[in-house]
């Protein structure tokens, strides 16, 4: 038989998590609106979700969580898609982009995490990274991320040997605590320069 053409293929079904209504109606047409994704479910808290996404025939292929919710948080509504379901494809949206969300999100078994505001091109972007076993995630979350990865258990930095010296002393200030504006002024470079220190250092640790 020939084979399927992409406009045969099936499309991405995806649910979406927000306590905005009017957000989760803006996202719910970004997701109808790019080719290859169909939004099969918009629930405004945790608890709607995990009593309704098991129900959905065929089930959804992605959920893209907020974390702040009213009732059971988006980190524990995570763990819980997780556990239902571990193939789940899970991509958090959300305007929390202190460290300790970032950890506790990924954790939970987040597959991906962007920060609002978030436009069409980056969602569909995203889910099509997560769909295709990548890890999706904004500047901001992958610094937190890679400075988790080479900060100790006491969070002491320790220089990660496959990082160049420029890198892990980029690294050493994000353990630190610095921004990227601030880590830019230090090395006397512009951030866009540490930007793609970030980067390089991301795809070096995976």
């Amino acid at each position: 038989p020939a084979a399927m053409s992409a406009h045969d293929a099936q499309p991405v079904r995806v649910a979406l998590i927000e306590d905005d209504a009017r957000l989760l109606e803006l996202l719910r047409r970004y997701v109808n609106q790019s080719p290859g994704l169909a939004c099969v479910g918009a629930y405004l808290t945790g608890e709607a979700a995990l009593r309704e996404l098991p129900l959905l025939q065929p089930p959804s292929d992605l959920v893209v969580v907020d974390l702040h919710l009213p009732g059971i948080s988006g980190v524990d509504c995570l763990g819980w898609l997780r556990l239902q379901r571990p193939a789940l494809k899970l991509v958090v949206l959300s305007g929390e982009v202190e460290r300790e969300y970032v950890l506790a999100a990924t954790r939970a078994g987040a597959d991906g995490y962007l920060t609002k505001p978030c436009d069409r091109p980056q969602l569909a972007r995203a889910i099509a990274d997560a769909m295709a076993g990548r890890n999706p995630v904004s500047a901001t979350v992958a610094g937190h991320l890679m400075s988790a990865v080479v900060a100790g258990a006491a969070g002491a930095f320790r220089p990660h040997p496959q990082l160049s010296d420029r890198e892990n002393q980029v690294m050493r200030w994000l353990v630190e605590g610095l921004g990227n504006k601030e880590i830019a002024e230090r090395l006397g470079v512009s951030t866009s320069t540490v930007n793609a220190h970030l980067h390089a250092s991301y795809a070096k640790l995976g």
